[in-house]
C-alpha cells in the first residue's frame, strides 16, 4: 500500500519560515559585507594632530600613505606639502627641512630629531572617510 501524506497549513507555514529566515539572514549578510568595506568608500584621510608645550601644534594630513607621496604638514599654522621618505613596520618618516620626523602610528607619537634636540609630540588620530 503505498501513503501520500497531505501538507497540512501549519508545513507550509515552517516551510515559509524558514524561507524567509534564510533570505533576510542572506540579505543581513550581504548589507554587512557592502558596509563594512571599503568598496563604496571615495575619500579617506588619516590627520594626526601632535602637541608639545614647547614646540606648539603639528598637523599630519596623509591622502595617500605611501612612499613618495606628498602630504599637507602644518606646523603652528604654517602648512608646506612633504613627501614620505620611508614606511617601516608603522613608523613614517619625512624631514621637515633639516628636521627628522618619524611618526609612529600605533602609538600615536611624532618623534621630531633636530640634529642633537629630540622632541616628542604626542598625538591625536582623526579619520575621514566618506
Amino acid at each position: 500500500m503505498l501513503f501520500i501524506r497531505t501538507l497540512t497549513w501549519k508545513d507550509e507555514f515552517v516551510g515559509n519560515v524558514a524561507k524567509l529566515f534564510i533570505v533576510l539572514l542572506f540579505a543581513f549578510m550581504l548589507f554587512y559585507a557592502v558596509t563594512s568595506s571599503s568598496l563604496l568608500q571615495r575619500i579617506s584621510y588619516d590627520i594626526y594632530e601632535c602637541e608639545h608645550q614647547e614646540q606648539g601644534n603639528i598637523k599630519v594630513w596623509f591622502k595617500d600613505l605611501a612612499v613618495g607621496q606628498s602630504f599637507e604638514f602644518t606646523r603652528n599654522g604654517v602648512s608646506s606639502s612633504i613627501k614620505i621618505l620611508e614606511i617601516t613596520d608603522d613608523r613614517v618618516m619625512f624631514k621637515d627641512g633639516e628636521v627628522a620626523m618619524e611618526l609612529d602610528m600605533p602609538s600615536k607619537r611624532l618623534l621630531q630629531d633636530d640634529q642633537s634636540l629630540v622632541t616628542l609630540f604626542f598625538c591625536k588620530l582623526n579619520k575621514f572617510i566618506m
